[in-house]
């Protein structure tokens, strides 16, 4: 889990949606805006799986993998990690490969 300064409170979520760029994977979808200070957060549907569990897996999988990208950002930003149902299946290494290609795409590294 990200500590709680960087974290991404429920208000900034719609501004995230309606204004923040968007770039999409296979495993991901990821949406940016650019901040004063950079704030992370992860969803993970029901789409994804009915099971909490796996759910919850999946998102502590992504997290570590935002936490390896969230390290050499060059701006702050306001991430939003969406995981798509085939990131369930994917190793956390293809998910870290995946994080990089979008950020690089969001112009973030």
């Amino acid at each position: 889990m990200f500590p709680r300064h960087q974290r991404l409170r429920s208000p900034d979520f719609e501004t995230i949606f309606r204004r923040g760029g968007k770039y999409a994977g296979r495993l991901m979808i990821l949406r940016t805006t650019p901040a004063d200070e950079s704030h992370f957060a992860v969803v993970v549907s029901k789409k994804v799986s009915a099971k909490a569990t796996h759910r919850n897996r999946l998102k502590r999988r992504v997290r570590a993998a935002l936490r390896e990208v969230a390290e050499s950002l060059k701006t702050p930003a306001v991430v939003v990690v969406h995981t798509l149902p085939a990131a369930k299946e994917a190793e956390l290494t293809d998910l870290q490969q995946e994080l990089t290609v979008l950020a690089k795409q969001a112009k973030l590294l």
